[in-house]
């Protein structure tokens, strides 16, 4: 064998070699992190895991809440400001559908297309073009 080739097939062996430690050592390693004392989970800060629990329960439940309840409120809200011939109620109605609408998957995409962009289409991004947004024609 030539000196090349020795050293080539001595760091193959090498490679070889790292590569069966490494493998024992991460097939091993769930192993050795194993104890036999009973752990506790950790507390959460200042109040406790139940109340932190309830806690984001609560916030999830209030925006939920809030969300599924505000197109039904933006109806009323329209409906006695044509009543009342009123325009804070349109106005009401409008700004809870701004706070709203990026939160309501259907309405996210109508505000989105409010601001200029183009509503997607279920045929493919050529149907869905508005003609003056996004093109550059030849005149």
């Amino acid at each position: 064998m030539k000196s090349a080739e020795k050293v080539r097939f001595r760091s193959d062996r090498l490679i070889l070699l790292m590569s069966v430690a490494a493998w024992v050592f991460m097939m091993a390693s769930p192993a050795l992190g194993q104890t036999t004392e009973i752990l506790r989970p950790r507390e959460f800060p200042f109040m406790g895991n139940r109340v932190a629990v309830w806690v984001v329960a609560q916030l999830h439940i209030l925006f939920a809440a809030f969300i599924l309840g505000a197109p039904i409120f933006v109806v009323i809200s329209e409906w006695l400001g044509m009543k009342h011939k009123d325009s804070r109620y349109d106005r009401l109605a409008k700004e809870v559908t701004k706070v709203t609408a990026p939160f309501e998957p259907e309405g996210g995409a109508y505000a989105h297309h409010a601001h200029g962009a183009p509503l997607p289409s279920p045929f493919g991004p050529a149907h869905g073009h508005h003609p003056h947004h996004g093109h550059d024609h030849d005149h």
